[in-house]
């Protein structure tokens, strides 16, 4: 019997209408004195309108906006500023660049990890990984860490007024967990009983793809009238935690098949450096 290696969720995570507004609250439970903010500019000005009124003032150390990918450099070195400023952690605003250099650098420092994304464009502000690049865009490697982000918060109405784009790149993100989960465990497990932890994967998959085919569309027209529903928060949550879970929970069977695996090879073609990750991975649904 193989050793299974779960990594299913955050230490934790909450969504809805005003959870920001607790931020200076959650942070003093798990002992946050000092924090050190990694964001995008347009995300920072997107999430400001949120926050409590005390937070910036009492317990922001330094605050550094992201251009560009996610680089081993990047996250090596606002790791060494973290040491050198003694902060208790980092928060992760904006999507998945951000929020995958946040995470980086918050375990090479061995500090909390606070996300907060703006987008729902990628699972990236609920799994324990981060996918590295080039600087000129092409795909590097991935890697995992040893202990789950800490606090996860999710703002609906930041996500409605976010360009549709990004929701639209999201659901073809997450459409491939299923697609892909289905391939690789057929692949490793053929005519085997599933382990639970790998059913636990799969069924978050099939979660994946119903809630999508059903909800998908009224989620794009709710992004398209900046209004929050019941269906772009099923939405949001199905992008976002579901789709962290696939991996989360089946670790290599529920991560990368060949969506994922052509999305990375393309990535060193010029002429997809305007596309989004997910318009990308896609199209790698329809070619695997």
């Amino acid at each position: 019997m193989s050793i299974a290696t779960v990594q299913g969720a955050p230490g934790h995570y909450r969504i809805g209408e005003g959870v920001l507004k607790e931020l200076h609250t959650l942070l003093a439970d798990l002992k946050v004195h000092k924090v050190h903010i990694v964001s995008g500019n347009t995300s920072w000005k997107a999430v400001q309108p949120f926050l409590p009124a005390e937070f910036t003032d009492l317990i922001v150390s330094q605050h550094t906006l992201i251009e560009g990918h996610c680089t081993l450099q990047k996250a090596n070195d606002l790791a060494a500023a973290y040491l050198a400023d003694q902060v208790d952690a980092v928060i992760g605003i904006g999507g998945g660049t951000a929020l995958d250099i946040a995470k980086a650098s918050a375990a090479e420092a061995g500090v909390k990890s606070i996300l907060i994304p703006t987008i729902a464009a990628t699972c990236a502000a609920w799994t324990p990984l981060s996918v590295f690049y080039h600087e000129d865009g092409r795909h590097s490697h991935y890697t995992e860490f040893p202990v789950a982000n800490t606090l996860v918060l999710i703002e609906p109405e930041i996500i409605a007024k976010a360009p549709l784009t990004y929701l639209k790149a999201g659901i073809g993100d997450t459409l491939a967990k299923y697609y892909e989960a289905d391939a690789l465990v057929k692949a490793f497990y053929k005519d085997q009983e599933l382990p639970v932890w790998l059913q636990v994967s799969q069924f978050s998959a099939k979660v994946c793809r119903d809630i999508l085919l059903k909800d998908g569309k009224s989620a794009i027209e709710a992004v398209e009238n900046n209004t929050v529903t019941d269906a772009l928060v099923r939405v949001i949550e199905t992008i976002i935690l579901t789709g962290g879970m696939v991996g989360g929970f089946g670790s290599k069977a529920g991560r990368i098949a060949g969506a994922h695996s052509i999305h990375n090879g393309l990535t060193a073609a010029d002429q997809v450096r305007r596309f989004l990750h997910g318009e990308i991975v896609s199209y790698g649904i329809l070619v695997q």
